[in-house]
Parts: C-alpha cells; sequence; structure tokens
C-alpha cells in the first residue's frame, strides 16, 4: 500500500517522516514455523506487517494471529527513499533474496522478482485467473475454429522425440493423476454405470466378429486371448469380411464371462493361430528390427504405438 501511494504520488517521497524503522515479521504458524521477512515501514502503523507477495500470501492463509513483527532498526526524520536505501542494505546483509528462511522475493525495496515458493505461487495464480474469470476466456478462445486448425497444424508438426517429451511429462505428472482421478469419479455415476452395463456409450466401438458381435475391442481381446490392437487390426482390415464395426446399438451384445478358459484359448488357437508374420523383419524409423516384440523391447514402445506407426507405414498386419 505504501510503496503503491508513493508511485501514484511521486511528492510523498519528498516527505519526511517522524518515524521509519526496518522490521522482520516471523511466521509462528507450525507449517511455516520460523519463515521470515524483512521490510520497511514509515506511517506508524503497529498493525502493518508487510507488503510481500507471498507474506500476504501465508497471512490469508494462516491468519495475522500467527505473524508476529518486531523492528530491528529506527530512523527519525526521515524520507521514504532513504528508508527504503536502507531496506536495501538490509536485504543484501541478510542476503534475504537467496536465503531459504526469508519470503522476500526482491532484491531490492523495489525491482526484482524471485520465486521462492512453488506452491504459493501456484495457488496465487489460480485465484488470479478465477477472479479475471481467465478460464472461461480461455475455453472460449480455445473455440474458435481459427485456433483449433492452428493446435491441430502444431500438433502434426510435432517430431518423435517432441511426443517422446510430452508424453514422459505427462504420465509422470499432476496432470496424468488429475485425470485418472477424473475419470474414475464419473465411472461412479449412476448414468455411466448403466451406459457401461447396457453398451451404450459413445467411445464404444462395436466390434464384429465370427462369432458374434461384441462391445469392444477390449472385451473382443479377452475372448480370443489378444490385445485390443489385434482385434482393432482385423475389423480395420478390407481383407477379412467376417470382422467388422457394428454401428447398429441396438445388437445383440456378447459378454465376455460365458467363455470358460479352454473355450478361450480353442478361439486363439483357431482364429489367431502362430503365423511367420511374428517374426518378419520389420523397419522403424529406418533401421531394421527382426520382429515387432524385438522393434518393442529396444524402442520402449507399446505395441499400441508401433502398431500406429506400421500401419501408417503401409505395413500389411494381416495375410
Amino acid at each position: 500500500m505504501e510503496k503503491s501511494m508513493e508511485k501514484c504520488y511521486p511528492q510523498a517521497s519528498m516527505k519526511r517522516y517522524p518515524l521509519g524503522i526496518i522490521y522482520i515479521t516471523v511466521c509462528l504458524h507450525p507449517d511455516k514455523k520460523g519463515m521470515l521477512y524483512i521490510g520497511s515501514h514509515c506511517l506508524n502503523n503497529p498493525e502493518y506487517l508487510g507488503s510481500g507477495g507471498l507474506l500476504r500470501h501465508y497471512i490469508n492463509k494462516f491468519g495475522r494471529q500467527f505473524f508476529r513483527r518486531t523492528t530491528i532498526c529506527e530512523y527519525s526524520n526521515i524520507t521514504r527513499d532513504e528508508l527504503l536505501t536502507y531496506e536495501n542494505s538490509w536485504i543484501a546483509a541478510l542476503d534475504a533474496l537467496n536465503s531459504p528462511l526469508f519470503w522476500n522475493q526482491r532484491s531490492r525495496a523495489s525491482g526484482g522478482y524471485v520465486i521462492k515458493d512453488l506452491v504459493a505461487h501456484s495457488e496465487k495464480t489460480k485465484q488470479g485467473m478465477l477472479k479475471s474469470n481467465a478460464v472461461f476466456k480461455i475455453k472460449v478462445n480455445a473455440r474458435q475454429p481459427k485456433n483449433i486448425q492452428t493446435s491441430i497444424k502444431k500438433l502434426l508438426s510435432l517430431t518423435t522425440e517432441q511426443k517422446k517429451k510430452a508424453y514422459v511429462t505427462r504420465s509422470k505428472g499432476s496432470w496424468y493423476k488429475n485425470i485418472c482421478a477424473r475419470n474414475k469419479s464419473m465411472a461412479q455415476t449412476t448414468e455411466w454405470q448403466h451406459a457401461t452395463a447396457a453398451g451404450r456409450l459413445y467411445r464404444d466401438k462395436f466390434i464384429k466378429t465370427p462369432i458374434g458381435t461384441f462391445k469392444n475391442a477390449v472385451d473382443a481381446g479377452k475372448v480370443f486371448c489378444v490385445s485390443n490392437v489385434a482385434i482393432l487390426n482385423r475389423a480395420a482390415s478390407d481383407s477379412m469380411n467376417e470382422w467388422g464395426f457394428v454401428h447398429d446399438k441396438d445388437t445383440h451384445i456378447i459378454d465376455p464371462s460365458i467363455y470358460s478358459k479352454n473355450e478361450r484359448n480353442q478361439l486363439h488357437r483357431t482364429y489367431f493361430p502362430k503365423v511367420a508374420h511374428n517374426k518378419k523383419q520389420v523397419t522403424v524409423e529406418g533401421k531394421i528390427y527382426e520382429s515387432k516384440t524385438h522393434a518393442r523391447q529396444i524402442l520402449k514402445w507399446s505395441q499400441s504405438r508401433l502398431e500406429t506407426y506400421l500401419s501408417k507405414q503401409g505395413y500389411n498386419n494381416e495375410h
């Protein structure tokens, strides 16, 4: 408040104050006990604790009762500029900017900025976005046709290395955990459970097989003892008419649980026998591998990723 007033009224910095102080505010809350903030004050307000961003954040979070201000130096008949000069000297002498014990984020009384608390910084940013309605504005802007096309172009232009980096970052970060938590909460709703039981979810692609229709490739894969990728490859193949996608949601759906383990093994041997193409050489990114399994082991790719890459290169998975 002090500093913002002086920006609006420069003459305030020339005014002389009867008393100016350099103070240290200490936090007494158990979560941040012993954290300090050094500053200056010349308006003689005993309730003033400081104007630092991190300090204000934790005052709002814990309450004023957990903070104490202690005067470490007094100056009489002093201007605000003179007091700021002394404050700069104290910040430098105590190395408050670099010290993990201080909440000061500026090397001087004004100017410079260092993020010293990522959690508090994140919370402050979120609150600022909520107050300015930034989230809604971002969503509206993202839905614009021009911006959608721009995003698609950027995604298509990503290199293999950039995709790898993005996958690792998202699969190990909070983004992945948040998505998993959201999906679990959605799956607990009555509407979602009824839709899943009836096989009517939009995301499901009904799969036609020689023995009937399944709700999706995952269920079919369970019965034929293969991956969902193998089922999807069969369904998408033009040369295998017994396999395909069903768009009629009213067709009879097979429950995978009705098949015993022996029956599933027999179906696997009948429709997915071991064939030579499993051991055929494949070329991935210019390098030849003795088989798909060998390529996956070396590249650390998932089966889905390898199959997608090979299909784009025109590799025929079926005989």
